[in-house]
């Protein structure tokens, strides 16, 4: 026997059921959590290390503007 449908979408036809979530086990610690490997260290390290790139490259490229107006031949007259 045939399912009939109805005029409106079948969305409110199919049951609905509740998803649960998995409850963390232990106490939560930050140790417990890196030594499981739920807590990842290494996106950490590279973030640092992306932002120290830029800090260094803005004040490189700084310290290079600084230093070629410092050196420019007409401005010695004037320093």
């Amino acid at each position: 026997m045939a399912r009939q449908r109805d005029d409106d979408d079948d969305d409110d036809d199919r049951p609905t059921r509740s998803v649960k979530k998995k409850k963390k086990s232990g106490g939560g610690s930050a140790l417990v959590d890196f030594l499981t490997f739920r807590l990842m260290v290494a996106p950490w390290i590279f973030m640092a290390l992306f932002w120290l790139g830029v800090i260094g490259t803005i004040l490189a490229g700084a310290s290079f503007i600084i230093l070629a107006v410092m050196n420019f031949p007409c401005m010695q007259d004037k320093i």
